[in-house]
């Protein structure tokens, strides 16, 4: 008996340990490092994202964190085709995601790997779709990064501190990037969301977007069917798209909009954001500069709009703010044309911008 207890006892705890080291694995990536090492240290750190990432979605750890030196990475890079602009970097943890659901996965840019410190300002971390020919946009990444099919009970999938560059979705066919999905190449130019469940929690926080653009939607970010997409104090400026949102396209998405700047984005339809069938919750966003038919249209969606303002856009004639047809509530905004919203608390007031042809900054924040 007494035998039997102490295996017992004994299998337990290597049970215990096993879990703990399996619990984290933590990547490391560097321009100055090699995709021959093993990633597993600033000493011996991956040259490229794109290996890290593969090397995440192939460990058995319950949590991946992948940290990234300060420096700019490519997609294409690391892949065997440096060219190849359907190559993208895939934020998710397998190519067939029910095998390891409830997995998560973060990744921090902004790091120095001589200290190991963080700081995103000091140590700017690009993900540039400006492969093939440097300064040549036709041969440019149609997609910079891809979320995908990420399961309900996740730990969590975090993206923060990058400058999303240069993404240029302007082509006109389909790539399969898994054995079920497949995605057009001329839409989510920077970031594209598709089919993950609901509930799941997926955070974008203290990133840049810039210089990207879609043929037809989305040119900074593209959400189709994802739950729980928080994006916070994030920088949109300087996207373009051909028909809707050269900022964020949100179609059947629950996103979470806080403390973001939008400005210089431009479209023939709405220009900052556009969201169809979509829960909202957008609060603290600063709107200027936009150039398209409206800056943000809401359509058959809910939630709340609050504590934003929306000026100096180029609106064609348009009002500013769409909220369509369905139940989103519009309240206490600083709105050039306040005085058309019927909910409560929304102002007429020039804000006066600083410097309003800057309106992000010299910190780009």
């Amino acid at each position: 008996m007494k035998k039997n207890f102490k295996l017992c006892f004994i299998t337990f705890l290597l049970f215990i340990i096993t879990g703990s080291i399996n619990a984290q694995t933590t990547y490391y990536v560097s321009t100055g490092g090699s995709d021959a090492n093993d990633g597993t240290s600033w000493a011996n750190a991956f040259r490229n994202l794109a290996t890290a990432l593969a090397a995440g979605r192939a460990s058995a750890s319950a949590s991946v964190i992948i940290n990234v030196a300060g420096g700019t990475y490519k997609p294409a890079e690391g892949t065997g085709n440096s060219t190849d602009r359907d190559a993208t970097f895939k934020f998710y943890r397998a190519d067939h995601p029910e095998s390891n659901a409830g997995e998560g996965l973060k990744v921090f840019g902004g790091f120095n790997d001589a200290t190991g410190e963080r700081d995103i300002t000091a140590n700017p971390t690009i993900l540039s779709g400006d492969i093939g020919v440097e300064g040549d946009v036709g041969d440019n990444s149609y997609h910079l990064g891809l979320i995908s099919d990420v399961e309900s009970d996740a730990d969590s999938m975090i993206v923060d501190g990058f400058i999303i560059y240069n993404s240029i979705a302007n082509g006109s066919g389909f790539y399969l990037y898994n054995d079920n999905l497949s995605v057009g190449q001329f839409y989510g130019g920077g970031i594209l969301l598709v089919g993950n469940s609901t509930g799941t929690k997926i955070r974008i926080s203290n990133c840049v977007f810039t210089s990207n653009s879609a043929r037809d939607y989305g040119a900074a970010i593209y959400a189709h069917t994802t739950g729980g997409l928080l994006i916070t104090n994030c920088v949109f400026n300087g996207n373009s798209s051909g028909i809707l949102a050269g900022g964020i396209y949100s179609i059947n998405t629950g996103l979470t909009l806080i403390n973001c700047i939008f400005s210089n984005n431009g479209s023939s339809g709405a220009s900052a954001l556009h969201a169809t069938e979509s829960t909202l919750s957008v609060t603290n966003c600063t709107f200027s500069a936009n150039n398209g038919q409206s800056c943000i249209d809401l359509i058959l969606s809910n939630g709340v709009f609050a504590n934003n303002i929306i000026w100096g856009n180029n609106d064609n004639g348009f009002s500013p703010l769409d909220p369509g047809t369905g139940n989103v509530v519009i309240q206490y905004n600083d709105i050039e044309e306040g005085d058309n919203y019927p909910d409560v608390g929304n102002v007429r007031v020039d804000p006066f911008f600083k410097n309003a042809s800057d309106h992000i900054g010299a910190d780009n924040k």
